[in-house]
């Protein structure tokens, strides 16, 4: 038996078959009685029951409509109608979940409007991945002026800008890890402005470009895995001693303290 329920499944409120002995404890008992000793028994109980099933679906519709002015609850086709009340311009209906969701949070991101943490969660609440946003200005290489911080504040603890990539500065071509973030959510590097129209990795890093990073690598959690032990004393997660990346649970459940994330998250 499957853990998760189908939700379009029938039912089991046993509608049909309350109905359907108060239909037939409604009907005089000589009538009852002549349905069974007739020349074709039944007829009588097979109409009742269908009248049972169609006062169990009038059943259900009501109980329904308690749900439906909740987003949460509603049926798909009371999506539209709560839309229309928050004034939100719906997400195309083959994504069931993602048109749910959008309108839920519709107050949520218009009060958060243009700002880092609403495109980042509207991203994620329309695709189900998760996911960053990088604004490209902050990318850009440039020369340092008086508003910029310290590099003692915006580099690591204990780094120093021979070994760090500082913001808008010469990359350090030293460090293979940057490297391998090239281009990715994590780029430390700083960029030429690119004027060219938004097309693939062409014309991503300029003042008004903004970049949408999806995780298609899904963390999962690892419970009674067996260490691989190496003989220089390191051990792995992988009982096969595969290289294999570790991800920290995002800790930004807090969404007015809302911070860029790190590689690890």
């Amino acid at each position: 038996m499957s853990p998760h329920p189908d939700p379009l499944a029938p039912a089991l409120d046993q509608f049909e078959r309350y109905y359907t002995e108060k239909i037939w404890d409604w009907i005089p008992p000589f009538y009852r009685d002549e349905d069974g000793l007739a020349s074709n028994p039944g007829v009588l109980r097979a109409l009742v029951t269908i009248l049972a099933q169609q006062a169990a679906i009038g059943r259900r519709s009501i109980d329904r409509l308690w749900e439906d002015p909740f987003i949460e609850l509603c049926d798909d086709w009371a999506i539209p109608y709560l839309g229309d009340l928050v004034g939100t311009r719906l997400v195309h209906e083959l994504n069931r979940r993602g048109r749910r969701v959008d309108v839920a949070r519709t107050i949520f991101y218009r009060r958060r409007k243009g700002t880092p943490v609403v495109l980042e969660r509207l991203t994620q609440d329309i695709t189900g991945w998760e996911g960053t946003v990088v604004e490209s200005f902050k990318r850009l290489a440039r020369t340092r002026h008086g508003l910029d911080p310290e590099l003692s504040e915006v580099l690591p603890d204990g780094a120093t800008s021979s070994v760090v990539t500082p913001p808008g500065g010469w990359a350090n071509l030293r460090s293979t890890a940057r490297m391998q973030q090239l281009d990715g959510p994590f780029d430390a590097f700083a960029h030429t402005p690119d004027f060219r129209q938004l097309q693939g990795s062409l014309g991503r890093y300029n003042i008004p470009k903004l970049n949408v990073h999806l995780y298609r690598l899904t963390a999962f959690p690892v419970q009674f895995a067996t260490p691989f032990s190496f003989a220089d004393g390191r051990f792995s997660v992988d009982p096969s001693g595969r290289d294999m990346p570790l991800f920290r649970p995002d800790q930004r459940s807090n969404l007015d303290d809302w911070r860029i994330p790190q590689e690890w998250e």
